[in-house]
Parts: C-alpha cells; sequence; structure tokens
C-alpha cells in the first residue's frame, strides 16, 4: 500500500477472486493497478506477472516477492510432499519472480528487489519446520544472489517480519 500511495504503478496476483477484487479496490484508490488472478506455486506464473507489469506499464522498477507460509509442523512430523509444497511456495515462486525480473531491471539500470521472509531466518521456530526451511533457503539464495544483482538491482532487501525475542 505504501508504494500505492507513492504513486507506483502496481501489479498484484491472489488465487483468491474475492481478496485479490478486494485488494485491486483498495489499491485503486490511489494509483493505477493490474492484478491477475494465478497461483504464484505455478512455475509459470512468475514469467507471466513480469510479462504483464512490461507489457501494461512499459517497465519495472520494484519486485516484492511474497506467499503465504506453509502448515505448522515439527521438523520429524513433515513428510517429504509437505517439504516440496514448502520449497516451491516459499523458496521457488520468489527465486522465479527474481530470475524473470533481472533482464528488465538491467535494462533500466535501476531497480529494487523484496523478499519477504521470515524472524525464523535467525531463530527457527520449532513449530514450522516447513517455513523455517524455506524462508532460510531463500535467505541464503538472496545473499549468494546479491553479489550478482549488485548495481543492477541493489539494495535488495530481506524483510524478516515476526516477533521480536526478549533480550536475555
Amino acid at each position: 500500500m505504501a508504494l500505492a500511495k507513492e504513486g507506483a504503478k502496481v501489479v498484484i496476483c491472489a488465487r483468491g477472486a474475492e481478496a485479490l477484487a478486494e485488494a485491486e479496490a483498495e489499491l485503486a484508490a490511489s494509483t493505477e493497478v493490474l492484478a491477475v488472478p494465478a497461483d504464484v506455486t505455478d512455475p509459470a506464473v512468475p514469467a507471466r506477472l513480469v510479462a504483464a507489469a512490461v507489457e501494461r506499464f512499459g517497465r519495472l522498477d520494484i519486485v516484492v516477492a511474497n506467499a503465504g507460509g506453509p502448515p505448522a509442523g515439527r521438523a520429524l512430523d513433515v513428510d517429504d510432499e509437505q517439504l516440496e509444497a514448502a520449497l516451491n511456495a516459499n523458496l521457488l515462486t520468489s527465486v522465479r519472480l527474481v530470475r524473470e525480473a533481472v533482464p528488465h531491471l538491467r535494462r533500466e539500470g535501476w531497480g529494487r528487489i523484496c523478499l519477504i521472509t521470515s524472524s525464523s531466518i535467525k531463530q527457527p521456530i520449532p513449530t514450522l519446520a516447513l517455513s523455517n526451511a524455506a524462508r532460510t533457503g531463500l535467505w541464503a539464495w538472496a545473499k549468494t544472489a546479491a553479489g550478482d544483482l549488485f548495481p543492477t538491482a541493489s539494495p535488495s532487501t530481506w524483510p524478516a517480519p515476526g516477533p521480536t525475542p526478549p533480550i536475555a
């Protein structure tokens, strides 16, 4: 919302048509918005989103990648299928979006990439094994990719929302 209030034109994506329409209406009060109904865990969707943004707005300047978190579960209780789904949703979708966006950011000679992670990248949460694995993987990938992105899409940011633990 903050970017929209600053005048940035935005592309948003969601699986749920109702939630997408509500977000579109809220953003449209501040800026031009393109709402794309899609599931970002589909490997083809990040390319479609980038193409739609460039087609509609002529360029791409800022990429914010985020997907809903996987279900709770302890490390020894999750199975391979759950782990693969979590890695697809919370690591691979962001990686795919960045890879699709980078050529456009490089063409403009400027850009920003924001990958939403979690406070669990610093201190894993025992009941969120799937999220811990996927989001820490995304953080590590982003740190590794940062050197390849600079100066095209720098600074990249990795917000890690979550509770602040007490200081001992």
